[in-house]
């Protein structure tokens, strides 16, 4: 379980409607776009924290039910590379293939 707080300053009440339950895909694509608009190096605990309160925001916890392996292979195949001396994420121009294999 994982309990993340966010403090926004702004008193609301609970919503009534209900929100469409976003994808891996959107979840990651929205995050990286407030993370990195730039695609500028990033680390991955800060885009995953992100993640986590965004799918809180909208009532979709459970589409973080993704692997290590899963996470790494769509940030992947966004053209996105783990540089493992600087612990972060960095922007390539060139896409992964499909098929791709991860190695650990």
């Amino acid at each position: 379980m994982i309990l993340s707080f966010h403090k926004t300053g702004l008193a609301s009440l609970p919503s009534r409607q209900q929100s469409r339950r976003l994808t891996i895909e959107e979840l990651i694509d929205e995050t990286l776009a407030q993370v990195s608009p730039d695609q500028g190096p990033f680390a991955g605990e800060l885009l995953f924290n992100r993640m986590i309160l965004r799918a809180w925001e909208n009532r979709a916890l459970d589409s973080l039910d993704i692997s290590r392996e899963e996470f790494t292979e769509v940030l992947t195949r966004k053209g996105w590379r783990y540089n493992a001396a600087r612990h972060q994420w960095f922007q390539t121009l060139q896409r992964a293939p499909a098929g791709f294999q991860f190695t650990f």
